[in-house]
């Protein structure tokens, strides 16, 4: 198996800027249901509250411990990491339905300290990423 390695995107606001459209997903299946498609970032929305952090830990813990294959909620704490850098970001993704911040929570810090230290062995997303700082808007890719 050819692991494939976490490849970081520009955040939320970045993307804007640089002509992707980031759009809440309807139809998603799960949280984890992000898709890029013809400069389109589709993500489903995330209720943040008190709470969030403590599962989030919970599920990155199972999955290292349990699920030697899966790097799922990893991927995903580290791609969110990627888009909510600031508070500019996550007002941005508030504004589009994406994020649902319930106690005024410092989202970007939620996901860079659960993004610290977690080890990824096969990045979920690789092709998402790959898609997006390929987008062909920029020459060059963003």
């Amino acid at each position: 198996m050819s692991w494939k390695q976490f490849q970081p995107i520009p955040s939320a606001i970045e993307l804007k800027r640089a002509g992707v459209k980031v759009v809440r997903c309807e139809n998603a299946t799960s949280f984890l249901d992000i898709r890029f498609n013809k400069g389109v970032l589709e993500i489903p929305s995330v209720f943040v509250e008190s709470c969030t952090e403590c599962i989030f830990r919970n599920l990155l813990a199972f999955e290292f411990h349990f699920r030697d294959d899966a790097n799922f909620m990893a991927s995903y704490v580290c791609l969110m990491s990627c888009l909510i850098k600031s508070k500019e970001d996550m007002e941005f993704l508030e504004r589009q339905g994406i994020i649902c911040n319930a106690y005024g929570i410092e989202v970007p810090y939620l996901f860079s300290g659960l993004c610290e230290n977690v080890k990824l062995l096969d990045f979920y997303y690789f092709e998402l990423c790959n898609g997006i700082n390929a987008y062909p808007k920029n020459p060059g890719g963003i």
